[in-house]
Protein backbone atom coordinates (compact mmCIF):
# COMPACT_ATOMS: atom_id res chain seq x y z
CA UNK A 1 0.00 0.00 0.00
CA UNK A 2 2.92 2.49 1.16
CA UNK A 3 4.59 1.67 -2.56
CA UNK A 4 1.35 2.27 -4.03
CA UNK A 5 0.94 5.85 -2.51
CA UNK A 6 4.58 6.29 -3.69
CA UNK A 7 3.99 6.50 -7.17
CA UNK A 8 1.18 8.31 -6.98
CA UNK A 9 2.66 11.13 -5.66
CA UNK A 10 5.96 10.60 -8.02
CA UNK A 11 3.37 10.83 -10.62
CA UNK A 12 1.48 14.11 -9.26
CA UNK A 13 4.95 15.82 -9.10
CA UNK A 14 5.74 15.27 -12.65
CA UNK A 15 3.08 17.64 -13.38
CA UNK A 16 2.21 16.08 -16.87
CA UNK A 17 1.37 18.68 -19.49
CA UNK A 18 0.03 16.65 -22.68
CA UNK A 19 -0.84 17.75 -25.93
CA UNK A 20 -4.48 18.45 -27.08
CA UNK A 21 -5.53 15.49 -29.44
CA UNK A 22 -7.87 16.87 -32.05
CA UNK A 23 -9.71 14.92 -34.19
CA UNK A 24 -9.11 15.49 -38.12
CA UNK A 25 -11.53 17.64 -40.18
CA UNK A 26 -10.14 17.74 -43.54
CA UNK A 27 -10.39 20.22 -45.99
CA UNK A 28 -8.93 21.03 -49.63
CA UNK A 29 -6.70 24.27 -48.46
CA UNK A 30 -5.96 23.08 -45.28
CA UNK A 31 -8.09 26.02 -43.65
CA UNK A 32 -10.48 24.32 -41.40
CA UNK A 33 -7.58 22.27 -40.05
CA UNK A 34 -5.68 24.83 -39.89
CA UNK A 35 -8.31 26.92 -37.76
CA UNK A 36 -8.19 24.15 -35.06
CA UNK A 37 -5.51 23.62 -34.18
CA UNK A 38 -3.78 27.59 -34.34
CA UNK A 39 -6.72 28.70 -32.20
CA UNK A 40 -6.70 26.02 -29.54
CA UNK A 41 -2.53 26.12 -29.47
CA UNK A 42 -3.29 29.86 -28.64
CA UNK A 43 -6.13 29.91 -25.88
CA UNK A 44 -4.51 26.77 -24.54
CA UNK A 45 -0.87 27.08 -24.48
CA UNK A 46 -0.41 23.98 -25.59
CA UNK A 47 1.02 21.93 -28.42
CA UNK A 48 -1.86 19.88 -30.47
CA UNK A 49 -1.95 16.89 -32.11
CA UNK A 50 -3.49 16.33 -35.53
CA UNK A 51 -5.50 12.40 -35.05
CA UNK A 52 -6.66 11.51 -38.55
CA UNK A 53 -7.73 8.49 -40.04
CA UNK A 54 -5.42 6.10 -42.31
CA UNK A 55 -7.65 6.91 -45.04
CA UNK A 56 -8.33 10.29 -44.59
CA UNK A 57 -5.22 12.03 -46.70
CA UNK A 58 -5.90 9.87 -49.68
CA UNK A 59 -9.46 11.31 -49.55
CA UNK A 60 -8.57 14.42 -48.79
CA UNK A 61 -6.04 14.34 -51.97
CA UNK A 62 -9.22 13.40 -53.89
CA UNK A 63 -11.24 16.47 -52.53
CA UNK A 64 -8.30 18.96 -53.99
CA UNK A 65 -8.12 16.72 -57.34
CA UNK A 66 -11.44 16.85 -58.02
CA UNK A 67 -11.67 20.66 -57.08
CA UNK A 68 -8.53 21.47 -59.43
CA UNK A 69 -9.98 19.99 -62.33
CA UNK A 70 -12.94 21.73 -62.06
CA UNK A 71 -11.66 24.75 -61.88
CA UNK A 72 -8.73 24.13 -64.58
CA UNK A 73 -6.19 25.15 -61.89
CA UNK A 74 -2.83 22.91 -60.88
CA UNK A 75 -3.31 20.35 -58.19
CA UNK A 76 -1.58 21.90 -55.06
CA UNK A 77 1.00 19.79 -53.11
CA UNK A 78 -0.67 18.17 -49.70
CA UNK A 79 -0.05 19.77 -46.62
CA UNK A 80 -1.13 18.64 -43.03
CA UNK A 81 -0.29 22.10 -42.03
CA UNK A 82 -1.00 25.66 -43.93
CA UNK A 83 0.83 28.70 -42.78
CA UNK A 84 -2.28 30.61 -42.49
CA UNK A 85 -2.03 34.53 -41.29
CA UNK A 86 -2.69 34.91 -37.74
CA UNK A 87 -1.64 37.63 -35.44
CA UNK A 88 -0.23 35.21 -32.57
CA UNK A 89 3.15 32.61 -32.80
CA UNK A 90 1.54 29.05 -33.00
CA UNK A 91 3.70 25.39 -33.76
CA UNK A 92 3.32 22.84 -36.52
CA UNK A 93 1.24 20.08 -34.70
CA UNK A 94 2.52 16.73 -34.60
CA UNK A 95 0.34 14.16 -37.01
CA UNK A 96 -0.72 10.51 -36.55
CA UNK A 97 -2.10 9.07 -39.23
CA UNK A 98 -3.23 5.34 -37.15
CA UNK A 99 -6.97 6.52 -35.95
CA UNK A 100 -5.81 6.68 -32.65
CA UNK A 101 -5.56 9.22 -30.47
CA UNK A 102 -2.57 10.24 -27.82
CA UNK A 103 -2.98 10.54 -24.39
CA UNK A 104 -4.59 13.83 -23.07
CA UNK A 105 -7.65 15.66 -24.28
CA UNK A 106 -10.02 14.30 -26.99
CA UNK A 107 -11.01 17.10 -29.10
CA UNK A 108 -13.78 16.88 -31.37
CA UNK A 109 -14.47 20.20 -33.74
CA UNK A 110 -17.06 21.59 -35.41
CA UNK A 111 -17.61 21.81 -39.58
CA UNK A 112 -20.63 21.46 -41.75
CA UNK A 113 -21.16 17.62 -41.69
CA UNK A 114 -24.43 17.07 -40.33
CA UNK A 115 -25.45 13.29 -38.89
CA UNK A 116 -27.30 11.33 -41.37
CA UNK A 117 -30.15 10.51 -38.94
CA UNK A 118 -30.79 14.30 -38.36
CA UNK A 119 -35.07 15.26 -38.60
CA UNK A 120 -37.06 17.94 -39.21
CA UNK A 121 -39.09 19.67 -36.16
CA UNK A 122 -39.33 22.51 -34.22
CA UNK A 123 -36.01 23.09 -32.47
CA UNK A 124 -36.05 23.35 -28.33
CA UNK A 125 -39.23 21.56 -28.35
CA UNK A 126 -38.94 18.13 -27.02
CA UNK A 127 -40.69 14.30 -27.64
CA UNK A 128 -41.87 12.53 -30.84
CA UNK A 129 -43.57 15.31 -32.68
CA UNK A 130 -40.85 15.24 -35.24
CA UNK A 131 -38.87 11.86 -34.75
CA UNK A 132 -40.21 9.95 -38.02
CA UNK A 133 -39.12 12.92 -40.37
CA UNK A 134 -36.18 12.42 -41.92
CA UNK A 135 -34.13 15.81 -42.55
CA UNK A 136 -32.69 16.87 -45.79
CA UNK A 137 -29.47 17.81 -45.18
CA UNK A 138 -28.94 21.86 -44.90
CA UNK A 139 -25.28 21.30 -46.47
CA UNK A 140 -24.78 18.49 -48.40
CA UNK A 141 -21.85 17.13 -49.87
CA UNK A 142 -21.25 19.05 -53.06
CA UNK A 143 -19.30 16.57 -54.84
CA UNK A 144 -18.61 13.07 -54.44
CA UNK A 145 -15.28 13.42 -53.51
CA UNK A 146 -16.35 15.35 -50.75
CA UNK A 147 -19.40 13.13 -49.77
CA UNK A 148 -16.79 9.83 -49.76
CA UNK A 149 -14.50 12.35 -47.11
CA UNK A 150 -17.45 13.40 -45.19
CA UNK A 151 -18.57 9.57 -44.60
CA UNK A 152 -15.18 9.22 -43.39
CA UNK A 153 -14.94 11.80 -41.02
CA UNK A 154 -18.17 10.80 -39.30
CA UNK A 155 -16.85 6.84 -38.84
CA UNK A 156 -13.72 8.26 -37.68
CA UNK A 157 -14.91 10.48 -35.08
CA UNK A 158 -17.48 7.82 -34.03
CA UNK A 159 -13.97 5.54 -33.28
CA UNK A 160 -12.54 7.85 -31.88
CA UNK A 161 -15.98 8.74 -28.99
CA UNK A 162 -16.05 4.71 -28.59
CA UNK A 163 -12.33 4.64 -27.84
CA UNK A 164 -12.21 7.22 -25.69
CA UNK A 165 -15.40 5.71 -23.70
CA UNK A 166 -13.81 2.62 -23.41
CA UNK A 167 -10.65 3.77 -22.17
CA UNK A 168 -11.86 6.88 -19.71
CA UNK A 169 -10.58 10.15 -22.10
CA UNK A 170 -11.84 13.18 -21.64
CA UNK A 171 -13.49 14.80 -24.31
CA UNK A 172 -14.14 18.12 -25.52
CA UNK A 173 -16.70 18.72 -28.37
CA UNK A 174 -17.42 22.12 -30.08
CA UNK A 175 -20.33 23.18 -31.86
CA UNK A 176 -21.28 20.41 -34.91
CA UNK A 177 -18.67 18.22 -33.23
CA UNK A 178 -21.11 18.01 -30.21
CA UNK A 179 -23.74 16.21 -32.64
CA UNK A 180 -21.41 13.58 -33.87
CA UNK A 181 -20.61 13.04 -29.87
CA UNK A 182 -24.41 12.91 -28.92
CA UNK A 183 -24.69 10.56 -31.59
CA UNK A 184 -22.46 7.90 -30.55
CA UNK A 185 -24.92 8.18 -27.19
CA UNK A 186 -27.73 7.28 -29.10
CA UNK A 187 -29.09 10.75 -29.09
CA UNK A 188 -29.73 12.83 -32.88
CA UNK A 189 -30.25 16.50 -34.18
CA UNK A 190 -33.30 18.43 -35.02
CA UNK A 191 -33.57 21.36 -37.66
CA UNK A 192 -36.36 22.77 -39.70
CA UNK A 193 -36.73 23.60 -43.12
CA UNK A 194 -38.06 27.05 -41.94
CA UNK A 195 -35.66 27.60 -38.97
CA UNK A 196 -32.85 30.12 -39.56
CA UNK A 197 -29.23 29.23 -40.23
CA UNK A 198 -26.71 30.62 -38.77
CA UNK A 199 -24.44 28.86 -40.71
CA UNK A 200 -20.96 30.95 -41.75
CA UNK A 201 -19.09 29.94 -44.49
CA UNK A 202 -16.05 31.11 -42.87
CA UNK A 203 -14.90 29.96 -39.34
CA UNK A 204 -15.62 32.95 -36.82
CA UNK A 205 -13.57 34.90 -35.47
CA UNK A 206 -13.65 37.68 -32.65
CA UNK A 207 -11.51 40.01 -32.16
CA UNK A 208 -11.58 42.79 -29.76
CA UNK A 209 -12.76 46.81 -31.16
CA UNK A 210 -10.99 48.65 -28.54
CA UNK A 211 -12.92 51.84 -26.85
CA UNK A 212 -12.88 55.39 -27.15
CA UNK A 213 -12.80 56.19 -23.67
CA UNK A 214 -9.90 53.20 -22.71
CA UNK A 215 -12.87 51.41 -21.57
CA UNK A 216 -13.24 47.35 -21.94
CA UNK A 217 -12.74 46.52 -25.57
CA UNK A 218 -15.72 45.47 -26.99
CA UNK A 219 -16.19 42.13 -29.29
CA UNK A 220 -16.07 42.51 -33.20
CA UNK A 221 -16.08 39.96 -36.39
CA UNK A 222 -13.31 39.67 -37.96
CA UNK A 223 -14.55 37.48 -40.71
CA UNK A 224 -17.47 34.99 -40.69
CA UNK A 225 -21.10 35.84 -40.16
CA UNK A 226 -22.05 35.39 -36.52
CA UNK A 227 -25.14 35.63 -34.32
CA UNK A 228 -24.92 35.80 -30.75
CA UNK A 229 -27.71 35.69 -27.85
CA UNK A 230 -27.67 34.84 -24.05
CA UNK A 231 -27.22 31.19 -22.84
CA UNK A 232 -28.54 30.20 -18.85
CA UNK A 233 -25.69 28.03 -17.48
CA UNK A 234 -26.62 25.28 -14.92
CA UNK A 235 -25.41 25.61 -11.36
CA UNK A 236 -22.79 23.04 -10.55
CA UNK A 237 -22.47 21.52 -13.68
CA UNK A 238 -18.74 20.89 -15.17
CA UNK A 239 -19.60 23.77 -17.68
CA UNK A 240 -19.81 25.83 -14.56
CA UNK A 241 -17.43 25.07 -12.87
CA UNK A 242 -15.06 25.81 -15.91
CA UNK A 243 -16.05 29.37 -15.54
CA UNK A 244 -16.46 30.05 -11.40
CA UNK A 245 -15.28 27.76 -8.77
CA UNK A 246 -18.40 28.19 -6.82
CA UNK A 247 -20.19 26.47 -10.01
CA UNK A 248 -23.17 29.49 -9.27
CA UNK A 249 -25.32 29.34 -12.45
CA UNK A 250 -24.71 32.14 -14.93
CA UNK A 251 -26.10 34.08 -18.07
CA UNK A 252 -23.49 34.13 -20.28
CA UNK A 253 -23.36 35.50 -24.26
CA UNK A 254 -22.38 32.91 -26.89
CA UNK A 255 -21.41 33.01 -30.38
CA UNK A 256 -24.14 31.24 -32.81
CA UNK A 257 -22.72 29.74 -36.64
CA UNK A 258 -25.20 26.32 -35.76
CA UNK A 259 -28.39 25.73 -38.28
CA UNK A 260 -29.29 22.40 -35.79
CA UNK A 261 -29.20 21.36 -32.34
CA UNK A 262 -29.55 17.98 -29.98
CA UNK A 263 -32.86 16.70 -30.20
CA UNK A 264 -34.34 17.03 -26.73
CA UNK A 265 -37.27 14.75 -24.59
CA UNK A 266 -39.33 14.63 -21.54
CA UNK A 267 -38.43 12.32 -18.43
CA UNK A 268 -39.18 11.89 -14.83
CA UNK A 269 -36.62 12.15 -12.60
CA UNK A 270 -36.17 10.17 -9.12
CA UNK A 271 -38.78 12.81 -7.38
CA UNK A 272 -41.44 12.19 -10.72
CA UNK A 273 -40.95 15.57 -11.38
CA UNK A 274 -41.03 15.88 -15.50
CA UNK A 275 -37.89 17.49 -17.23
CA UNK A 276 -35.96 17.86 -20.24
CA UNK A 277 -33.19 15.70 -21.23
CA UNK A 278 -31.52 14.95 -24.11
CA UNK A 279 -33.61 12.00 -26.26
CA UNK A 280 -32.44 8.80 -27.77
CA UNK A 281 -30.98 5.42 -26.37
CA UNK A 282 -27.31 4.75 -25.65
CA UNK A 283 -25.90 1.39 -27.93
CA UNK A 284 -23.54 0.61 -25.13
CA UNK A 285 -25.73 0.02 -22.24
CA UNK A 286 -29.17 0.81 -23.83
CA UNK A 287 -29.98 3.21 -21.25
CA UNK A 288 -31.90 6.01 -22.12
CA UNK A 289 -29.38 8.99 -23.18
CA UNK A 290 -30.49 11.74 -20.84
CA UNK A 291 -28.99 9.13 -17.87
CA UNK A 292 -26.14 9.69 -19.17
CA UNK A 293 -25.56 13.20 -20.86
CA UNK A 294 -26.82 15.86 -18.86
CA UNK A 295 -27.72 19.40 -20.37
CA UNK A 296 -25.83 22.33 -18.90
CA UNK A 297 -26.65 25.20 -21.10
CA UNK A 298 -30.12 26.44 -22.84
CA UNK A 299 -31.39 29.71 -24.43
CA UNK A 300 -32.02 31.88 -21.53
CA UNK A 301 -35.14 32.46 -22.56
CA UNK A 302 -36.83 29.09 -23.23
CA UNK A 303 -39.86 27.86 -21.19
CA UNK A 304 -38.97 25.71 -18.23
CA UNK A 305 -40.65 22.55 -20.23
CA UNK A 306 -38.60 23.64 -23.31
CA UNK A 307 -34.89 22.96 -23.93
CA UNK A 308 -33.15 24.73 -26.82
CA UNK A 309 -29.90 22.57 -26.09
CA UNK A 310 -26.76 24.67 -26.23
CA UNK A 311 -24.43 22.27 -24.29
CA UNK A 312 -24.03 19.06 -22.63
CA UNK A 313 -22.20 16.79 -20.22
CA UNK A 314 -21.05 13.41 -18.96
CA UNK A 315 -23.32 12.51 -15.54
CA UNK A 316 -20.82 10.34 -14.07
CA UNK A 317 -17.66 9.00 -15.68
CA UNK A 318 -14.39 10.58 -17.82
CA UNK A 319 -15.25 14.23 -18.07
CA UNK A 320 -17.27 14.63 -21.15
CA UNK A 321 -17.97 18.73 -21.93
CA UNK A 322 -19.86 19.89 -25.39
CA UNK A 323 -20.99 23.01 -26.07
CA UNK A 324 -22.84 24.56 -29.36
CA UNK A 325 -20.99 27.77 -29.43
CA UNK A 326 -17.16 28.40 -30.64
CA UNK A 327 -15.33 29.54 -27.70
CA UNK A 328 -12.00 29.01 -29.82
CA UNK A 329 -13.17 32.17 -32.25
CA UNK A 330 -12.37 34.18 -29.34
CA UNK A 331 -8.58 33.42 -30.35
CA UNK A 332 -8.26 36.82 -31.97
CA UNK A 333 -4.99 38.43 -30.57
CA UNK A 334 -5.99 41.20 -28.07
CA UNK A 335 -3.26 43.43 -29.72
CA UNK A 336 -3.25 43.22 -33.63
CA UNK A 337 -6.55 43.35 -35.52
CA UNK A 338 -7.23 42.52 -39.03
CA UNK A 339 -8.36 44.30 -41.72
CA UNK A 340 -11.53 45.48 -42.29
CA UNK A 341 -12.55 45.07 -39.19
CA UNK A 342 -16.04 46.28 -37.85
CA UNK A 343 -16.35 49.21 -36.34
CA UNK A 344 -19.28 48.37 -34.23
CA UNK A 345 -19.96 44.96 -32.55
CA UNK A 346 -23.27 42.69 -32.34
CA UNK A 347 -22.45 41.06 -29.67
CA UNK A 348 -24.73 42.88 -26.38
CA UNK A 349 -23.65 43.10 -22.97
CA UNK A 350 -20.18 41.64 -23.39
CA UNK A 351 -16.65 42.79 -23.53
CA UNK A 352 -13.79 40.81 -25.37
CA UNK A 353 -11.39 40.09 -22.49
CA UNK A 354 -14.41 38.59 -20.38
CA UNK A 355 -15.50 36.40 -23.34
CA UNK A 356 -12.12 35.33 -24.06
CA UNK A 357 -11.07 34.57 -20.34
CA UNK A 358 -14.42 32.26 -20.68
CA UNK A 359 -12.95 30.51 -23.66
CA UNK A 360 -9.90 30.15 -22.66
CA UNK A 361 -10.67 28.73 -18.65
CA UNK A 362 -13.03 26.24 -20.47
CA UNK A 363 -10.87 24.89 -22.73
CA UNK A 364 -7.68 24.74 -20.38
CA UNK A 365 -9.96 22.92 -17.23
CA UNK A 366 -10.73 20.16 -19.69
CA UNK A 367 -6.94 19.83 -21.22
CA UNK A 368 -6.39 19.29 -17.46
CA UNK A 369 -8.74 16.48 -17.40
CA UNK A 370 -6.27 14.95 -20.34
CA UNK A 371 -3.49 15.36 -17.99
CA UNK A 372 -5.10 13.75 -15.00
CA UNK A 373 -6.31 10.59 -18.03
CA UNK A 374 -2.35 10.26 -18.52
CA UNK A 375 -1.34 10.09 -15.03
CA UNK A 376 -3.68 7.56 -14.87
CA UNK A 377 -2.19 5.62 -17.73
CA UNK A 378 0.86 6.29 -16.82
CA UNK A 379 0.51 5.15 -13.17
CA UNK A 380 -1.05 1.81 -14.75
CA UNK A 381 1.77 0.87 -16.77
CA UNK A 382 4.35 1.42 -13.72
CA UNK A 383 2.12 -0.51 -11.41
CA UNK A 384 2.00 -3.35 -14.15
CA UNK A 385 5.97 -3.05 -14.66
CA UNK A 386 6.50 -3.08 -11.06
CA UNK A 387 4.30 -5.98 -10.28
CA UNK A 388 6.01 -7.82 -13.23
CA UNK A 389 9.56 -6.86 -11.99
CA UNK A 390 8.55 -8.04 -8.39
CA UNK A 391 8.51 -4.62 -6.69
CA UNK A 392 5.83 -4.79 -5.76
CA UNK A 393 4.47 -8.46 -4.85
CA UNK A 394 1.60 -10.02 -6.17
CA UNK A 395 -1.53 -11.22 -4.11
CA UNK A 396 -1.46 -14.66 -2.80
CA UNK A 397 -3.83 -16.76 -4.20
CA UNK A 398 -5.91 -18.79 -1.85
CA UNK A 399 -8.19 -21.55 -2.26
CA UNK A 400 -11.36 -22.32 -0.77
Amino acid sequence: MEKNSAIARQLRARNLTTKINIANRDDANGGGRDWDHKTIQELSGRETVIVASPKQKDLEVDVATEFAKSKGIPLKPFQWSHQRNVPFKVGTPEVREDGKSGEGLLLIPGGPVSLPTEVNGTPGMPDANHLGEQSTLRYPPKTEARGRSSLERLAHQRNLVDDARLNGQPIMAICGGSWHVVSAFGGNTVTSPDYEAHHTADMPSIVPIPSADGSSAQMGVAHGTIMQHPISVKQDSLLAQTMRRDGAAQDINVNSVHWSEVLSTHYQDENAVTQVGIAGTDPVSRRPTSELLDINAKISSDEPNRATIEGFESRHGAPILAVQWHPEALAGSPVEHPKGLPSTSGFVDADYETERSRAVAQINAMAQTGDAYAARREMTREFKEQVATGQIPKAPVTSE
